[in-house]
């Protein structure tokens, strides 16, 4: 008994080897595997992407468990985010298996939205640097920009223009156009807030200048300091 027994194990382990030399994996023997009507495609896939391990794929009737009915291709079989059908994107990675990365590939697909285009960032465009993905480099000397390279929270320059690109130009200087009184005489007292001249804050602007007098409207027309004077015009 313990010879056939034996014999039995040293059969088994016969096949096993046979099977193993011929690179097929354990197998689930298919309902119709007699007839066989054609070889299928066969191919694992361990990150589900549905594309198979091209060197592991093979065509056949027997499918070995986790194998497949599916494409071949993938370059990468453990990550779901490579393969023949995934966008080329900048990381620097063949992405879609087809031996061309980030910008050389004509399948690159710069991501939408990524940079700011308002105000004084318009026209960037993102700029692929390979593994470090993509950057926005803005180029305009008025762009304000924090320590780290990304846009500044808060514009620290009066000069009309929106310098961190939200959308807003000086918000920093919500006076801005507001009423003032310049300190001049009559009409010319009139005036609204405006960026100095160091773009670091605001002045008085007139926005009235000096005229003719005019008789008994009751204001220094001239800016001279005298109402109704003597010389005014009716």
């Amino acid at each position: 008994m313990r010879e056939r027994v034996l014999h039995c194990v040293l059969v088994v382990l016969a096949v096993c080897a046979e099977r193993a030399a011929a690179g097929i994996p354990d197998t689930v023997w298919l309902d119709d595997y007699e007839s066989c009507p054609a070889a299928q495609q066969l191919c694992p896939d361990a990150d589900a992407d549905d594309y198979g391990d091209t060197p592991w794929c093979y065509a056949g009737c027997q499918q070995p468990y986790d194998f497949f009915p599916i494409a071949s291709g993938d370059c990468n079989d453990d990550s779901a985010t490579v393969n023949p059908g995934a966008a080329e994107v900048c990381d620097g990675v063949d992405n879609d298996c087809d031996n061309l990365v980030d910008t050389t590939d004509s399948n690159y697909q710069s991501p939408p939205n990524f940079c700011a285009v308002l105000g004084e960032c318009a026209g960037t465009n993102p700029t692929c640097t390979g593994a470090g993905g993509n950057k926005c480099i803005y180029t305009d000397p008025d762009v304000e920009l924090a320590g780290d390279g990304s846009l500044a929270t808060t514009e620290t320059r009066c000069d009309g223009k929106d310098n961190n690109c939200n959308g807003a130009a000086d918000e920093s200087f919500p006076q801005k156009f507001s009423p003032c009184d310049t300190g001049l005489p009559g009409i010319c007292a009139t005036g609204a807030f405006v960026c100095n001249g160091a773009q670091d804050g605001l002045r008085c602007a007139q926005t009235v200048t000096a005229k003719t007098e005019k008789c008994g409207d009751g204001l220094d027309n001239d800016c001279d300091g005298q109402t109704d004077e003597a010389g005014c015009t009716l």
